[in-house]
This record gives C-alpha cells, structure tokens and sequence, in this order.
C-alpha cells in the first residue's frame, strides 16, 4: 500500500517537473520571439539596442573598438509597389541572408524597421570598412524572386567609436551611422560613407 502511494506522487512530481521544464521553455522561446524581427529571424530594435548599450558599457572597463552599420534599401518601395508585399518580404529575408554571411557570428544584425538594417560590430581583427564592403559587395548579384531578377542596392553608413573615444553614447553612434547613410543615399554612389563631423 505504502510503496502504490510512493509511486504515485513520484509519478505526480515527475509530471510536475515536466510541465515546469515545458512550461520554462515556452517562456524562453516567447521572450526570444519578443526581441526578433518575426520576418528576417533578426534582432529587432530593442534587441539591436539592447546590445548597442551593452557593448558601449563594457568599453568603460575594456576600451575596444566598436563599429555601426546602417543600411537602408534603394528603391525597395519600388519592388513593393510593382511586385507585390510578398515579394518584397521575400527580398527583405534574402537581404538578411546575404548580410549574416558577411559578418562574424559574434556581430548583431538586427532588422530595425521597413528596409532599415544595421549591424553591430565589435572588436575584431577586421577593420569595419572592408566588413561594409563586404556588405556592398553581396548585392552584386541579383535576387532571384518568383523566377525575377530583381537588382537592389543599398545605401550604407559607418560609425567609428575608436577605442581611445571611450565616451561615445548609443544615441549618438546610431545617430552617427543614421546621417552617414543618409550622405552615402544622396551621393548614390554605391560606396560606404563613414561619418565625418562635417555631416
């Protein structure tokens, strides 16, 4: 009899355990899914900052260099507009693709909104700018959408934060990326622009 009673709440507890186990992943997968862009599978804005501002605090105990990349789609409306939502969604995951195979996987690419991306990256023996090359470069090749080729480029700025400029803020930087991609739009020159103070 004893022993019959044991066995069922170790059943019960077993159960129990399960459900908080399930219950705990459920919780993970939904927070995860919080801060992902749900198209792209990319961080989103508030995961993209989340990780800004982390990166500029540790660089008050470990000066490091830290780099911003904005890019923004040129003529993206456009595909929109001719081609379809649909199509235009699936431009923008061949986009994120094509720019995860250009960084390290220690680098954020995040989605931040529309045709709006930027990349965070930090440290590393490679200098930011041959990485946003890199970036450019990748849009050499036309994206193959419902049997179209569909030629798109972007406009792409940097912004530098030098390990010896330890007191550069979030906003800053992004604002900083924000108006170097602006300059290299109206250029259209198809090549990074690294912001300057004169912009």
């Amino acid at each position: 009899m004893l022993g019959m009673a044991l066995l069922l709440v170790s059943a019960v507890l077993v159960r129990q355990f399960l459900m908080v186990a399930e219950n705990r992943r459920l919780l993970v997968a939904l927070a995860d899914q919080a801060l992902r862009d749900p198209l792209t599978g990319l961080a989103n804005r508030a995961l993209f900052y989340d990780r800004l501002t982390h990166a500029v605090q540790l660089r008050h105990r470990d000066p490091k260099a830290l780099a911003v990349l904005s890019l923004d789609l040129d003529g993206f409306k456009l595909v929109n507009d001719s081609l379809g939502h649909a199509a235009g969604d699936a431009l923008l995951i061949g986009v994120a693709q094509r720019i995860l195979g250009c960084v390290r996987t220690g680098d954020t690419v995040g989605r931040l909104g529309g045709d709006e991306f930027a990349i965070l990256l930090e440290g590393g023996a490679e200098p930011p700018l041959r990485v946003a090359n890199r970036v450019i470069d990748t849009f050499d090749e036309p994206f193959i959408i419902d049997g179209k080729d569909i030629s798109i480029r972007p406009s792409v700025g940097l912004a530098l934060a030098a390990a010896e400029d330890p007191g550069v803020s979030v906003d800053q930087l992004l604002k900083q990326a924000d108006m170097a991609m602006y300059s290299a739009k109206r250029a259209a020159t198809g090549t990074v622009h690294t912001y300057a103070a004169d912009m």
